[in-house]
């Protein structure tokens, strides 16, 4: 919320707008899987003396991925990524997530033709 406590309503707008074009395209995507792993993560760690461990863990999180591999996450990285929280840690991306291997063809000297 931006606010300008009465004195100035119309460049609070102004600034909400400015806030809203620098914010990345990506950035709804990152906060929608965000909430999902944030709701697995409750139902691994359900009890409240956890709050604190599930907050502080879900912001390493946030820090250490970029917005990028956020919007990237699938649900099978999820599930791999709530692997760490028990022990505290916060994977890179690639080690649960490698790159796709681009595909090898193979040359068999036909240049197409049959």
């Amino acid at each position: 919320m931006v606010s300008t406590n009465g004195n100035g309503p119309k460049l609070a707008s102004i600034v909400r707008k400015q806030i809203a074009v620098n914010l990345p395209m990506n950035i709804g995507a990152a906060i929608q899987k965000v909430g999902t792993l944030r709701r697995k993560l409750r139902k691994v760690a359900p009890n409240i003396e956890e709050g604190p461990k599930r907050m502080q863990w879900m912001s390493r999180v946030c820090e250490s991925w970029s917005l990028e591999e956020l919007v990237e996450m699938d649900d099978e990285d999820m599930e791999a990524l709530l692997g760490y929280y028990k022990p505290g840690t916060v994977p890179k991306f690639s080690d649960i997530h490698p790159p796709e291997e681009d595909e090898v063809y193979t040359f068999d000297g036909s240049f197409g033709w049959w």
